[in-house]
């Protein structure tokens, strides 16, 4: 604060008072003002002191006379950055009110007496205009004509003492330039390791003479005859069909001889295909515990076969997510059980279906044999059903082959699922319709379904379905099961052999 000594100011109160005056001193923090004049009422004191710690902002009126001279030097052209750099124009920084604050009184005092202080007595002109000080721009291209690049290069040039073939360049050159190349040479060499030789399934990328045997041998019957059908692809790639023995064969087969076991393909089904039911219902927002509605409902049609294991499977996971999951078991036998009857003690239940049926009650799902109980049961929700999923059927087995009552039972249950006004998803294949055919086999009743999930590989009833089926859409999913690659190496699976799953297990199909 020493610095505006003899400096006409004005300060500003935090009271909101104004006082205006001349800077006497400045000593322990208190700024003395000689000739004191409060601008609001015009009173006036020969001298007032004021405590720093009640100034709010300062403001400079006027400067010392000694500090209005004007320079008698010419004035010369200036670029704006050496006006401000120079040493001979000093720059003082006003502090504002909230640093004199904490200044120190005896700091002020030597810096009273330093360099800096002398500057602001005797030199600088603060009267004038920057501007009036500051010719014409900076003439960058003249300066820039100044600069030898020519004699600098040479000079890096003689002090350079490395060998042109001890550079990178050097090694990137061939030895006879070619100007024409065969189109095997415009091809890096694949790289191999052990990775193969050590047992493991993942075969090398089969060469260029393989892809052309392959494509000019003879097609299949199956292939034939699907010529003129629709295509699924994953992106620009087609995706090949099976048909339901050969499904049935490569999961023999890897169960045989890769040691899988149905639980591990069942387990690995399910939990990409929640993924898939997930996605339908609205995603992780739709599950969160933030989300005011109640949780969503989803009804399970499990029949005795695999599509009715993995759909039980998939039901487990999603109870464990928060899904409300309701299950219809359809099988012979059970039709006139009480609803609480143990599905442990049913013989008639494949053994892994008793299985994840008894994993699904000890999840939290509910379990239905009688359409009069489950329909009682879903009236009492406060929610509606969002989603069915169909797993009655699947690609082992067929509804034609059910009789008498159960017959009856499925027929009302396809009907009732047709009704209502949610989507419908099915496992492999909408029941009602082949597997290999894709024709219908409950006169004209099939699952009106939105959506079908393809376990492992996709059925050829699909496509045939849409030859036969002008109003059939759905979206396709393929979900991995887990079939080991290298059963795609060997013999007629060979088609199948391509990769489908990389960062995830589901791959959404489209038709074309």
């Amino acid at each position: 604060m020493s610095d505006f000594a003899n400096y006409t100011v004005e300060l500003f109160l935090k009271d909101n008072q104004r006082v205006g005056g001349t800077v006497a001193h400045v000593a322990d923090q208190k700024v003395t003002l000689s000739d004191a004049k409060f601008l609001p009422n015009g009173s006036h004191f020969p001298t007032f002191t004021v405590e720093g710690t009640h100034i709010q902002d300062l403001k400079v009126v006027s400067l010392p006379a000694n500090m209005k001279r004007r320079k008698a030097k010419t004035k010369t052209t200036l670029d704006d950055a050496i006006v401000f750099s120079s040493a001979t124009i000093p720059s003082p920084e006003y502090p504002p009110a909230k640093q004199l604050q904490a200044v120190n009184t005896s700091n002020r005092r030597k810096n009273a007496r330093g360099p800096r202080a002398t500057l602001i007595q005797d030199d600088p002109d603060w009267d004038t205009d920057v501007s009036e000080s500051v010719g014409t721009d900076f003439d960058f291209s003249s300066n820039l004509r100044k600069f030898d690049k020519h004699r600098v290069f040479e000079e890096l040039r003689a002090s350079d003492t490395v060998a042109h073939s001890d550079r990178l360049v050097g090694h990137n050159k061939l030895d006879s330039p070619k100007t024409k190349y065969e189109n095997t040479e415009m091809v890096l060499n694949l790289q191999t390791d052990g990775w193969d030789s050590n047992g493991n399934t993942r075969a090398s990328t089969p060469s260029k003479k393989d892809l052309l045997a392959k494509r000019g041998s003879k097609a299949s019957v199956s292939e034939a005859s699907s010529a003129n059908l629709r295509k699924l692809l994953h992106g620009k790639e087609e995706v090949p069909v099976c048909s339901p023995i050969q499904l049935l064969e490569i999961e023999r087969l890897s169960i045989e001889n890769y040691k899988l076991s149905a639980e591990i393909m069942a387990e690995n089904a399910a939990v990409n295909l929640q993924s898939v039911v997930v996605g339908i219902l609205g995603g992780s927002s739709r599950l969160a515990s933030s989300n005011h509605n109640a949780p969503p409902l989803v009804v399970l049609l499990v029949g005795n076969n695999r599509a009715g294991i993995r759909t039980l499977a998939c039901g487990r996971h999603l109870s464990n997510r928060g899904v409300r999951s309701v299950a219809f078991l359809l099988n012979s036998g059970s039709n006139n059980a009480s609803p609480d009857r143990n599905a442990n003690e049913d013989e008639e239940l494949d053994s892994h279906l008793r299985y994840q049926l008894s994993l699904f009650k000890l999840f939290g799902g509910r379990v239905f044999n009688q359409m009069g109980a489950l329909t009682s049961f879903l009236k009492s929700l406060d929610s509606p059903v969002e989603l069915i999923v169909d797993g009655l059927q699947g690609f082992d087995s067929n509804i034609s082959d059910l009789w008498g009552a159960d017959l009856k039972l499925c027929t009302g249950l396809i009907t009732w699922t047709n009704q209502q006004a949610c989507g419908k998803l099915s496992i492999d294949i909408p029941s009602g319709l082949d597997p290999g055919s894709g024709q219908l086999t409950l006169d004209d009743l099939r699952v009106e379904s939105k959506w079908v999930v393809s376990c492992g590989l996709p059925l050829n009833g699909l496509l045939q379905a849409y030859r036969l089926h002008f109003d059939t859409q759905w979206i396709h999913f393929l979900v991995d099961i887990g079939v080991p690659t290298a059963l795609y190496k060997k013999g007629s699976f060979r088609k199948f052999d391509r990769v489908w799953f990389t960062d995830a297990g589901v791959a959404q199909l489209s038709l074309s």
